[in-house]
């Protein structure tokens, strides 16, 4: 297992704000620091937005009163990358935004010598199988939550 610091969050953080695509507007890209555990664990909000500002990503409701915008990323400093809340919004489905940005963390994971990416995929709309049979993920003890090894 690789141990990992500080310095590598600083360059997922650099990755993901120049991520490019068509849709999104890379000057507007926000990396929200959320926790930094005792245990090496680092969450960030990430949220993508077109050149109206508009936001790209679904909210996901926390609970019945707050909610999340955006993605959020877990950067383990011993060598896994976690991916949740990947969820675009309806008009912007189907652009690839979200495959691409994610096949990016999972390159960047890759060169620095992660040992794995995880995500969760909701079934309903397609994303397990699609994440399982196009790109090696495979699911964790029959859950939502699919991991790739390198």
């Amino acid at each position: 297992m690789v141990s990992y610091n500080l310095a590598v969050v600083g360059l997922f953080a650099k990755q993901m704000q120049s991520f490019e695509h068509p849709a999104v507007d890379s000057s507007r890209t926000e990396i929200v620091p959320h926790s930094i555990g005792d245990n090496g664990k680092i969450c960030v909000g990430v949220n993508l937005y077109d050149d109206s500002g508009n936001l790209l990503f679904e909210d996901q409701e926390v609970d019945s009163n707050s909610s999340l915008p955006g993605m959020l990323v877990n950067i383990d400093l011993s060598g896994r990358l976690g991916i949740e809340n990947a969820y675009i919004k309806e008009e912007y489905s189907g652009q690839r935004i979200g495959t691409g940005f994610i096949s990016d963390l999972m390159e960047t994971a890759r060169k620095f010598g992660f040992e794995s990416v995880s995500l969760v995929a909701d079934k309903d709309t397609g994303a397990k199988t699609y994440w399982t049979e196009k790109h090696g993920f495979v699911s964790v003890d029959g859950s939502l939550r699919l991991e790739k090894r390198f």
